[in-house]
């Protein structure tokens, strides 16, 4: 790594414009290191490093059993994505505190150097990937003895271009081709599907991974399938490309908003969020109460983008930040309808009057049989996205999608009232944007109320 206070290495970056192959050759041998440090493929593909340097980087970052043991020494080198991030004023200096999963580590620059940068390129980076050597040093000295923190030496931000130019180049290959739905057949090829085996009911339930990217408005969803059909695949996507919240486990309130004790926010730099394994919440009871505060939360972020915890005062967290929440989960080989499982699974933590609300913010509800859920299976491709690739789709889905106007109500069916005509309205342009229609297309109407009703493929 290159010295000085940081360096900003580019993994895709090229001299001209011109569109690149969109997928990554993949070394074999990266599939090794993968299993054996239990890191995702698509990170070590993605990065022109090392992948043994980054493995070790990633899991030292984002493990904290493993951070333990690999800080013995009193070095280590990270990757992660801050979790929260502020800075504050010393003299002439700044400290930026980064809190990654397994502890927070101090970066300090002189204030010259700091002032440089505006806060909203501030807070574009620190909402960013980064590789990083750190050192264990005194902070201060107290009556009980010398306190220590972790203090960054050397810092490389991973930053990811937006390469519109590869993804409408993919778009018109497959135009020229001969494929029906060339933007959507694109992206299914982006999060990794082979759009030729697909069924229209396969399709019907992967588009409602990609309808959250295309609209410039929160698009809310449940997905229920088998396990295996790449929910944890697209989720690590979204968390490492598009800077994605994503949850294995039912999150507290502390986890999803931020620490009430600092004021600082963990949503703040997020683009959305994804809880996976939605069907395990209401096991156990040790933490029920975490996770009420937390659907709480999110009802009012769902539906008004303002993520708030506490009740008030210094301590507050309070951010606004409209993005779209995925709930996925597992279901047996009989396909439940993806709104009641909602119901059994929210009434259960905060009663029947905050499920009905929390059902209401849910745009695009779908459930797999196990058929469709293994024609899923089957088509998983063996490739690797360029991060740039994906970003940049969804840059230019989001300029298609805002050139659009709502379809009239009247196209929209009668039943569909309230919130729920709001969300076929959405769900329409999007799909407009996929299919390359008018939202106010009978084909388009009919699929967008189908999804937002809650629709089971058979």
């Amino acid at each position: 790594m290159a010295s000085g206070p940081e360096t900003q290495p580019k993994p895709e970056a090229r001299k001209t414009l011109e569109p690149v192959v969109p997928f990554i050759k993949v070394d074999p041998r990266l599939r090794v290191v993968s299993l054996r440090y239990k890191v995702p493929i698509e990170i070590l593909a993605s990065i022109k490093l090392d992948p043994e340097k980054v493995a070790r980087a990633y899991r030292t970052g984002n493990d904290r059993t493993y951070f333990e043991l690999a800080s013995v020494k009193g070095k280590v080198t990270i990757m992660g994505r801050p979790l929260a991030f502020g800075a504050v004023a010393k003299e002439d200096e700044v400290w930026i505190k980064l809190t990654l999963p397994v502890g927070t580590f101090y970066w300090v620059m002189p204030r010259t150097e700091f002032v440089k940068t505006t806060p909203e390129q501030w807070y574009e980076k620190l909402s960013s990937w980064f590789i990083a050597t750190a050192e264990r040093r005194p902070i201060k000295k107290t009556k009980n003895g010398t306190i220590y923190g972790w203090f960054i030496r050397k810092i490389a931000w991973l930053k990811i271009d937006e390469d519109v130019e590869s993804f409408k180049w993919l778009v018109e290959k497959l135009r020229g081709a001969g494929h029906d739905d060339p933007i959507l057949n694109a992206m299914l090829l982006l999060l990794r599907y082979n759009p030729k085996v697909l069924s229209e009911d396969a399709k019907s339930t992967l588009v409602a991974r990609i309808i959250p990217l295309v609209a410039t408005e929160p698009i809310h969803t449940i997905e229920l399938t088998i396990p295996g059909t790449g929910k944890s695949t697209v989720a690590t996507m979204y968390s490492f490309t598009l800077n994605w919240l994503y949850f294995t486990e039912p999150p507290s309130v502390a986890t999803l908003i931020g620490d009430a004790r600092t004021g600082k926010s963990t949503i703040a730099g997020a683009r959305g969020v994804w809880l996976d394994e939605i069907d395990k919440w209401t096991r156990g009871t040790t933490k029920r109460e975490d996770l009420r505060q937390a659907i709480e939360a999110m009802l009012t972020g769902m539906e008004q983008g303002l993520w708030i915890r506490g009740k008030g005062g210094e301590k507050q967290i309070k951010v606004y930040n409209p993005i779209p929440v995925y709930l996925s989960g597992n279901v047996g080989l009989t396909p439940a309808h993806p709104r009641e499982v909602v119901m059994s699974v929210i009434e259960a933590i905060v009663g029947r009057p905050g499920a009905l609300a929390f059902n209401e913010r849910i745009t695009v509800a779908v459930s797999v049989h196990k058929d469709v859920a293994d024609e899923i299976q089957r088509s998983v491709l063996p490739t690797i996205v360029r991060p740039s690739v994906l970003r940049g789709a969804v840059k230019y889905l989001q300029m298609k999608y805002a050139e659009l106007n709502d379809p009239p109500d009247h196209v929209v069916d009668s039943r569909f009232k309230g919130r729920f005509r709001r969300h076929v309205k959405r769900v329409a342009k999007a799909l407009a944007v996929l299919f390359e229609r008018t939202p106010d297309d009978p084909d388009v109407i009919e699929v967008a109320q189908k999804l937002v009703e809650g629709y089971v493929a058979c």
